[in-house]
């Protein structure tokens, strides 16, 4: 037992100690209230009071100490003291508070015989809540979040309890047990005057213990208690990705769809039927081996979107599904992407000729060439609306602020110098546009590090050197030293990856191509430490006039917040605001996508976040002059670079489950209805037949001026639907938020005017995909022997299969002292009050008067 008290709010008690004092000092100021006055006819009266004085005295001490201990009760019985002590077993007497946490990821809802994984949870769980003493509270945590929403207080009802633990639902999340530890904490703090137990009910994957779980998060914890609900025998394949590999796909280009499956299990291998679905349409099915314990293996799936056009500048939405045969675990045998099909976005060409004076007899041939011709391919006159760019070739001197008003992406290559083009482009590449910088031609670095570098402020990624890397042939004479790309360079980068080829071809693809002259990019440490302080000072700035960091692009990996578009930050907190600026620097300052094979790898490509919108610097040609890279296949490796560029300046459509997704929606009127249609839980998978996708949907992305999202005759879903409310998010950005975006499968959004009809067809739709991380889908538990190496606490305990769970741990006391102690405060003033009348009556009787 521990002698001393724990309080609840402990404020209370600080606060009833100060209060205490008050009696004291008017006490000890009242002593000192008269002054002593010597006078002769008092001295009469002297010894009448001397004999009184003594009865006075013990009087006020009396009233001291009763008033002193009045306002120390009050501020402890505010506290709410309790004892607490340790003990192995539980006498049943007292009230438990049990934490239940209860694991509902993706991979809980495996089928065995006699239910899933959740459904043993909800029996151990339940059987657990039967056990608890009369007038215990009792939590209920769904590690992954639920649906219908989730509260952390505890229910004082048995009954109230189980109805929250059987609507308890797996959601395609995974549960790190490190947020499921806090979680705990936060949820045993509400309750802290009640002996509490934790349990953690799960199947104990060890992709969720992957965390480093520390002394100090279990120091604060009751005691914990590890339910493995794990098989001992499983397996298991599920479809682990699926991506379109260029990110954009078009009308007339064949697109590569790449699917990523993966098989665990006692067998080496297993066979699964993979099935492709692109809107309504089946369109490839095919056979596919997979090797257990190999990783993920890739099967790539060529498609033409020929079916799928849209508007010429708009995007048609196309749902595709991969599929593959179901399995103990049918929530990861299915998974969903939404591809974006744009055909005619402009696309802004500049080199040193331009349209007008561009002629390829005359040997006039603009820098861009190759380029125009890899993204719009000339195929027929009638074929150009078709196309994915729409080309509008420039001259430097063309430039302006109309013909950039809708570009996707504008390329320079080949310029001598940008011209007064700079504050042009760098307005452009803030507010979110995607601008491609190469050399060749006639480009003079000199000239441009002085224009278009600008200390960081310019267009240019990083600061160039004047000099020039290697000979042009026609110049080196027999010195002629031509070099290669850096394979080591390009595999970190998923960009320079294809589907289907090993190593050894995108090294031969990569090593093809030879350089003899190229521009040198200029990133040592002087550099890298100048970009940063020019980044602290313009965010500073910024900072201090807004109280917001400046607007940055999401990277494709990351949600947008739902709650804002822009980083708050109050003066009041320089701690945040400085690590929020280190983010935003860090965001900002130059990446190398590739290097040269030369002493010091020089980069090749360096890209640089610039507001809402990206800048890339290639470092050499992009004709045959300066290089043999256009003569090789490794050229195509700008098809998915400017892909991937352009795809950025589209709405994302592809999203991780979570708490909330923020949709922005070309909505400019309020009086709109905006309804939701869902995917069927995970729980109500069914293995008949595949899930409904709707077809094509044609679609433009969000603008200020409320640009319309046009739906395709195909398109839509009749189901249950669910409204939204259209709110701002951001300061110019309105659209809606989901939330509890649990639940792997396509998201309908239809908007329709408020005076319609609700149940009419809409004005317009769009549609999202949501999928989990694939890694839920590795059931590997983690066992009691690597969870004894791991965790050494005395607080923590590992139950196995059969193993009850115990409701021994720590005993808590006196949980109803406070009700002791506001008793004893009235009994105080109750004295208070008694001592104050029998001095009065005592006083009036020694007068000679009534009581």
């Amino acid at each position: 037992m521990n002698w001393l008290p724990a309080l609840t709010t402990w404020q209370f008690a600080l606060a009833g100690l100060a209060c205490a004092a008050g009696p004291i000092l008017i006490h000890l100021l009242n002593r000192r209230r008269y002054r002593t006055v010597h006078w002769a006819a008092m001295e009469l009266l002297r010894e009448a009071l001397q004999r009184n004085r003594r009865i006075m005295q013990l009087r006020d001490i009396l009233l001291l100490v009763l008033r002193t201990a009045a306002v120390l009760l009050l501020g402890l019985a505010l506290a709410q003291p309790y004892f607490s002590a340790r003990r192995e077993n539980f006498d049943g007497r007292g009230r438990l508070h049990a934490v239940l946490l209860v694991d509902n990821s993706l991979s809980m809802s495996y089928q065995t015989l006699d239910g899933t994984l959740l459904d043993h949870a909800r029996a151990r769980a339940a059987s657990y809540i039967e056990q608890l003493p009369a007038g215990s509270l009792i939590s209920i945590v769904p590690l992954c979040g639920a649906r219908q929403g989730y509260s952390p207080d505890p229910f004082s009802s048995k009954q109230q309890a189980l109805e929250s633990l059987r609507a308890i639902t797996p959601v395609d999340r995974e549960a790190p047990v490190r947020q499921a530890l806090n979680e705990a904490r936060r949820v045993c703090d509400l309750v802290p005057d009640v002996a509490q137990r934790v349990v953690l009910l799960g199947d104990q994957q060890r992709g969720n213990w992957r965390d480093a779980i520390d002394d100090q998060l279990l120091a604060g914890l009751p005691s914990l208690q590890v339910v493995d609900l794990s098989l001992p025998a499983w397996e298991n394949a599920s479809v682990a990705g699926l991506r379109l590999q260029d990110e954009l796909a078009d009308v007339e280009t064949p697109a590569t769809i790449v699917v990523g499956l993966q098989y665990q299990g006692p067998q080496s291998s297993r066979e699964v039927q993979l099935t492709l679905t692109v809107g309504e349409r089946t369109v490839a099915s095919r056979t596919v081996r997979l090797d257990a314990g190999q990783g993920i293996r890739e099967v790539a799936f060529q498609f033409v979107f020929d079916q799928y056009a849209g508007q010429p500048g708009q995007a048609a939405l196309v749902p595709i599904t991969a599929r593959i045969t179901p399995d103990a675990l049918p929530a990861d045998d299915e998974r969903h992407l939404v591809v974006p099909v744009v055909t005619s976005l402009p696309v802004v060409f500049v080199d040193q000729y331009g349209a007008e004076r561009e002629n390829s007899l005359e040997g006039r041939v603009g820098e861009t060439r190759h380029l125009r011709a890899l993204l719009a391919p000339v195929r027929s006159r009638e074929n150009a609306q078709r196309q994915l760019i729409q080309i509008r070739h420039l001259g430097l001197e063309q430039l302006s602020r109309e013909t950039l008003a809708d570009a996707r992406l504008v390329v320079l290559a080949g310029l001598a110098d940008p011209g007064n083009s700079v504050p042009l482009l760098r307005d452009y590449v803030q507010a979110g546009g995607q601008l491609l910088i190469a050399a060749g031609g006639d480009f003079d670095p000199a000239a441009w590090n002085n224009l278009a570098w600008l200390d960081g402020q310019g267009i240019l990624p990083a600061p160039l050197a004047p000099q020039l890397l290697g000979t042009l042939p026609d110049q080196a004479g027999t010195d002629w030293r031509p070099f290669t790309l850096d394979f080591g360079s390009l595999q970190a980068d998923a960009t320079f990856q294809l589907a289907e080829n090993s190593e050894q071809a995108l090294r031969d693809l990569y090593d093809e191509p030879l350089f003899f002259q190229a521009v040198q990019v200029r990133l040592d440490d002087q550099v890298q430490q100048q970009i940063a302080r020019t980044l602290r000072e313009q965010l500073g700035r910024e900072f201090d006039s807004s109280g917001n960091a400046p607007e940055t692009q999401q990277p494709r990996d990351q949600q947008p917040a739902p709650e804002d578009d822009r980083h708050p930050m109050p003066a009041e907190d320089p701690g945040k605001r400085e690590r929020t600026v280190e983010q935003l620097v860090l965001a900002g300052a130059p990446r190398v996508l590739a290097r040269f094979a030369l002493d010091g790898r020089p980069p090749f490509l360096v890209e640089r976040q610039m507001g809402q919108g990206q800048t890339l610097f290639v470092a050499s040609s992009l004709l045959s002059r300066w290089n043999t890279l256009p003569m090789t296949n490794a050229f195509l490796m700008f098809d998915r670079l400017l892909r991937q560029r352009i795809r950025d300046t589209l709405p994302r459509l592809n999203f991780p489950a979570g708490q909330q997704i923020a949709v922005p929606l070309p909505v400019a009127d309020r009086g709109v209805i905006v309804r939701l249609e869902r995917p069927g839980p995970l729980d109500s998978t069914s293995t008949a037949g595949p899930t409904s996708t709707a077809g094509p949907i044609t679609t433009a992305e969000p603008t200020d001026n409320g640009g319309q999202i046009r739906m395709s005759d195909q398109a839509g879903v009749p189901g249950e639907m669910e409204y939204l409310d259209v709110g701002f998010l951001g300061p110019r950005l309105r659209g809606v938020v989901i939330d509890q975006a649990y639940d792997r499968g396509l998201y309908r959004i239809q908007v329709a005017p408020a005076a319609g009809e609700a149940s009419g067809p809409p004005d317009f739709e769009t549609v999202l995909a949501v999928a989990g991380p694939p890694e839920e889908s590795d059931l590997t538990p983690l066992g009691r022997a690597e969870f004894a190496q791991r965790i050494a606490a005395d607080n923590v305990r590992w139950v196995a299969a059969g193993e009850p769970i115990s409701l021994a741990g720590a005993q808590v006391r006196g949980q109803d002292l406070w009700r002791w102690l506001a008793a004893g405060v009235l009994l105080v003033l109750l004295v208070e009050i008694g001592v104050l009348s029998w001095s009065r009556r005592a006083t009036a009787v020694r007068e000679g008067g009534a009581p």
